[in-house]
This record gives C-alpha cells, sequence and structure tokens, in this order.
C-alpha cells in the first residue's frame, strides 16, 4: 500500500518518466511546448518547474501528479477508462448493491453525464 509520503524528488521521477518513453528531450520539448534547456535542466536537478507545469508534464505522461513531485502514491493518473476496464466486475457488485438513493443519484450523474457529451457532439 501507498504511505503518501514524500520518497523522491521531481528529479529522479522525470528522469525516469523521459527514460521509460524512449524520446530525446529534444522530442519531448516540441511535444511539451517546453525548451530543450528548461527539459535538460529539470533532468540535472537545477531547476524545477511550477506545479501549472508540473500539472501538464504529468497529463502528458498520464501519471498522477503527486507521485511526480515526488510522493509514494499510485503512479498512473486517474483514468475512468482504466477502471472500467481494470475493475468492471467490482463496479458490477457496487452498483447492485446500492442503496435506491445512491442508485438515483448515479443514475442521475449518467443523464447529466450523457446530455453534456450529446451537447458537444460526442455521442
Amino acid at each position: 500500500m501507498y504511505t503518501g509520503l514524500k520518497v523522491s524528488n521531481f528529479q529522479e521521477r522525470f528522469t525516469e518518466l523521459v527514460a521509460e518513453s524512449g524520446k530525446s528531450l529534444l522530442k519531448l520539448s516540441k511535444e511539451l511546448h517546453i525548451s530543450n534547456q528548461t527539459l535538460s535542466a529539470w533532468r540535472a536537478g537545477t531547476r524545477s518547474p511550477k506545479p501549472p507545469t508540473v500539472t501538464a508534464v504529468a497529463s502528458y505522461f498520464n501519471v498522477n501528479f503527486k507521485w511526480l513531485y515526488g510522493f509514494d502514491v499510485e503512479k498512473s493518473a486517474f483514468n475512468p477508462k482504466n477502471i472500467l476496464n481494470k475493475d468492471s466486475d467490482l463496479i458490477k457488485k457496487v452498483i447492485i448493491n446500492m442503496s435506491p438513493d445512491d442508485f438515483t443519484l448515479v443514475q442521475s450523474i449518467f443523464e447529466k453525464t450523457e446530455t453534456a457529451m450529446r451537447e458537444r457532439g460526442e455521442l
């Protein structure tokens, strides 16, 4: 289980992500719209990004921004698709065992989401 404690730092985690990506800093700089020099400084540990930039970098790599900061938390970012794929049996059990009031609330959330998606042309 994760402790939530700080066990690493941005430099180490960023370096790990760069290595895992197999991309050069130059390619990443173009994709992230951040200068190659800045990415090099992050990897060397001579500079650190501001929180909004860490959030953007975490989103790019699909990792939890707290993990990227060095905390002992789940590495992968929250993604509802991952939950559906990984825990679909659990989700079914939860829905089946919901109280009528909770089920009505969840149903309302689904209906509002569906309406919003239709308005955006996503359905």
